[in-house]
């Protein structure tokens, strides 16, 4: 039974519109075969699934026992992955409860493509985020929704971790709906399903986090007429505010209240074969440096005591008579724990040691057995083993190396693709306000159609600013008038989904974090 709900549960985690199980109902015929199932609770899950089907299905499965008299069975409504055992002879199933004539939801506006509405939390620290990761986690379960559609990420957070947070951006059947960032998810993040966001945090700094992070979720989205929303601290409004004025001209209160008319135009991708852009990229690289009167390693066994043992001692909690509560000594003396000291063979000594200092293997066993001869190395010594060979072996320069990067200007797989009559079509759709209608240009709006598709246009260019179009007008002018040795112009200041295109500029921002700059024109 519980290899069958492990195998469930965890599948269905992984694919949740799957024909898997979400729930469990185990029936007992008695009290007796009632606690034997209790044996559930110490099945060895972690060697029924491998560890990535394991870690989600442990944060997520609950085993509830009912009891003799329940008239309901212990469950959160609408909650899964649920494994309920019971000696109950009659079960009734139940509609869900309706209220007002709704479902109880915790989001609205599901978006047309099937993506579910998300949000963002934003935290100061890791700290600060576990610590209030129980309160997330029980009003979710006021709403019937399990942890396992929470995600935690930050700086720190492994590769997979890294991985489902990208998945959220772009995949909409990503189950995660809640997420929890500490120094995530603000410039460079698109997140069209982000309906709010929340920041759980005061600054110290006067860099532009509030606004980055409250306008992840402020992109209109085709097809969606649900507003965002932003929560806010007192002191994050005033920030939020401040910057808003200074970067957009503008204000909360004439954000809230208007309503712009939206226009939606699909782009389509005219030249999804475009040669990428080769960038010479300067990379720095350290090394050890190979003077020619280097001496052979040289170890000496360190004079270290053994790690003092661990003691044992038993007390437990009394109450006085005059109804204090306190610890109490129950034995006299400490108890020392006994156990093998920690000792290492030469090889795998030698290969941690290489490892961290970039030597040769072999080198560093020679020191070994030169030191120690057959004797095993206590585990105590390799820190100062370490010490000593950092300071006959840690002399190092750093060197610039230059490569060639190929470079996607456009990557086709990030839009819609549709078969039409002379081969696959590449679409994507946006949505901008009413008024910025004239920054929409296709080929045809300029003076010579044929010249500005064959220099220019890859995709029709939904500009940010009037001097932007201005300026491709310009050049676009110049190449048909005068001699040239220019392949073309494109304007790329509208792709910045990593999706769809390679170029990215990394740079290091004076709140001391890497940012992504997307360069407007790319003149080839």
């Amino acid at each position: 039974m519980g290899a069958t709900v492990a195998t469930e549960f965890a599948l269905a985690l992984e694919d949740p519109d799957g024909p898997y199980v979400q729930n469990t109902l185990i029936f007992a015929l008695g009290k007796t075969i009632l606690g034997a199932l209790r044996e559930l609770a110490d099945i060895p899950y972690e060697r029924l699934l491998p560890p990535r089907l394991h870690k989600p299905f442990a944060a997520s499965f609950k085993l509830t026992f009912t009891r003799d008299g329940d008239k309901t069975i212990p469950i959160i409504a609408g909650s899964r992955f649920n494994c309920i055992v019971t000696n109950t002879e009659k079960i009734r199933i139940q509609r869900p409860n309706v209220r007002n004539g709704r479902s109880m939801r915790l989001f609205a506006g599901t978006l047309p493509n099937g993506a579910p509405a998300r949000l963002a939390l934003y935290f100061p620290s890791i700290e600060v985020r576990d610590g209030l990761r129980p309160a997330v986690a029980g009003a979710l379960a006021l709403h019937g929704i399990g942890t396992d559609q929470v995600l935690a990420v930050d700086n720190k957070s492994s590769e997979a971790t890294r991985r489902a947070f990208e998945a959220v951006a772009r995949d909409p059947a990503a189950h995660q709906r809640v997420l929890l960032l500490v120094n995530m998810g603000t410039e460079g993040w698109n997140c069209p399903s982000l309906f709010a966001c929340a920041l759980v945090r005061k600054l110290n700094t006067s860099n532009n986090f509030v606004l980055q992070a409250a306008s992840r979720c402020l992109r209109q989205v085709p097809g969606n007429d649900r507003p965002a929303r932003v929560y806010l601290t007192r002191s994050n409004r005033k920030t939020l505010e401040n910057q808003l004025a200074e970067t957009y001209g503008t204000s909360l209160k004439e954000l809230d209240g208007q309503r712009p008319e939206r226009v939606e135009k699909d782009i389509v991708l005219r030249c999804p074969d475009l040669p990428p852009l080769l960038i010479r990229k300067r990379l720095l690289r350290v090394r050890p440096r190979a003077p020619a009167d280097r001496q052979p390693l040289r170890l000496v066994i360190p004079d270290l005591p053994a790690p003092e043992l661990p003691k044992v001692q038993t007390w437990s909690v009394s109450e006085t008579a005059e109804g204090v509560t306190r610890f109490q000594r129950l034995d006299a003396g400490d108890e020392t724990l006994t156990y093998l000291a920690e000792t290492l063979g030469h090889y795998t000594a030698a290969a941690g040691l290489a490892a961290n200092y970039h030597l040769p293997t072999i080198e560093v066993i020679e020191a070994l057995r030169a030191a120690y001869g057959q004797a095993p190395i206590p585990g105590h010594h390799l820190d100062a083993l370490g010490l000593q060979i950092g300071a006959q072996r840690a002399d190092y320069e750093r060197y610039d190396e230059i490569i060639d990067v190929a470079v996607a200007l456009v990557r086709a797989g990030g839009f819609d693709r549709h078969e039409g009559p002379d081969g696959p079509v590449y679409t994507a759709r946006i949505s901008f306000a009413k008024d910025r209608e004239p920054l929409f240009v296709t080929p045809e709006q300029t003076p010579d159609p044929a010249a500005a598709r064959a220099t220019s246009f890859h995709y029709e260019g939904n500009f940010d600013s009037g001097p932007e179009r201005e300026f491709l007008d310009w050049v676009l002018e110049l190449l048909r008038t005068h001699p040239h040795r220019i392949d073309g112009i494109w304007f790329t200041g509208g792709l910045t989904d990593p999706a769809m295109t390679d170029l990215l500029v990394e740079y290091l921002g004076e709140d001391g974090r890497w940012h992504a700059y997307t360069p407007d024109f790319v003149i080839r």
